[in-house]
């Protein structure tokens, strides 16, 4: 037997029911380049799968971020500061956890967890049935943004921090973004984790990458293909805010030493090679 080792367009191959008529032709071939360009990285990375066999993989190969809706056979992983809140939400919504009146309010993760199902929550057996049947989707951001997104948001990670200066400085003072940088590029933590450990992406082989630069497209063209359009009203919540979060990011970015900046281009050079994000964009 001959290894295929190109990726082929999904819709040719689609195994899923997905209603590819109601979708744009030029959406569809955006999917299929970043669902290529996912291959070629494995492919580089001497970790790739032969595509006409069934996906196998073990809840030891899966981190929490991905999760699962069965009522419409879709699995995925949720990076943090890359719309993941809003899809964790979609999803409750999908399965019918939420309704549509309390699914956009800001609702804590903590209150909407308790609903969700982890795809490494199933056996082995459960999580092989899924990766083989559901379709798959995971949300990426430029890495640089999503970390100004982070050092804005997660106050509980700030403790950290402040032992980190303590130790290096002998001091606590406020904690500055190049404090935050400086601890991140040493220290592995979900919220701001390559993709690539979080979603195994290789093993996984996803179906649809979906950028949180162009999330209004893709969320609302993914929800057609699923023929859920009629009971999911997308809120604005979902529209990319890429120009501010642009503008915001630079300003965060500025002055900050190169050799730092030089660490965080080496940390998601993924990022960077086959997902088009710009690391020089900000420094």
């Amino acid at each position: 037997m001959v290894l295929r080792l190109e990726c082929p367009p999904l819709e040719r191959e689609d195994v899923h029911g997905l209603q590819w008529d109601r979708v744009p032709v030029e959406w569809k071939e955006i999917m299929n380049r970043r669902r290529q360009m996912l291959h070629q990285m494995c492919k580089d990375l001497n970790e790739t799968t032969n595509t006409d066999t069934p996906i196998i993989v073990s809840k030891h190969d899966i981190t929490d971020r991905v999760i699962v809706d069965d009522l419409h056979r879709v699995i995925v992983c949720a990076i943090p500061k890359a719309a993941s809140r809003s899809w964790r939400k979609l999803m409750l919504q999908l399965n019918g956890q939420l309704n549509t009146s309390v699914v956009y309010k800001d609702m804590p993760y903590t209150e909407t967890k308790i609903y969700e199902r982890r795809l490494d929550s199933y056996t082995d057996f459960g999580i092989h049935t899924r990766v083989n049947s559901h379709i798959k989707i995971m949300t990426v951001r430029h890495p640089l943004v999503r970390l100004v997104s982070a050092y804005k948001e997660q106050y509980f990670l700030m403790p950290r921090v402040r032992k980190y200066i303590r130790r290096r400085e002998g001091e606590t003072r406020k904690i500055t973004f190049t404090d935050f940088l400086y601890y991140l590029v040493g220290h592995r933590n979900i919220h701001w984790d390559p993709f690539n450990k979080l979603c195994s992406p290789c093993k996984l082989r996803y179906d649809f990458v979906a950028y949180f630069e162009t999330i209004e497209d893709d969320t609302k063209n993914i929800i057609a293909l699923l023929g859920a359009d009629d009971l999911i009203k997308l809120s604005p919540s979902h529209r990319s805010s890429k120009l501010s979060s642009d503008d915001e990011a630079r300003k965060y970015y500025a002055g900050i030493d190169k050799q730092l900046l030089k660490r965080l281009k080496e940390l998601y050079w993924i990022e960077e090679k086959y997902f088009g994000y710009n690391m020089s964009l900000f420094g």
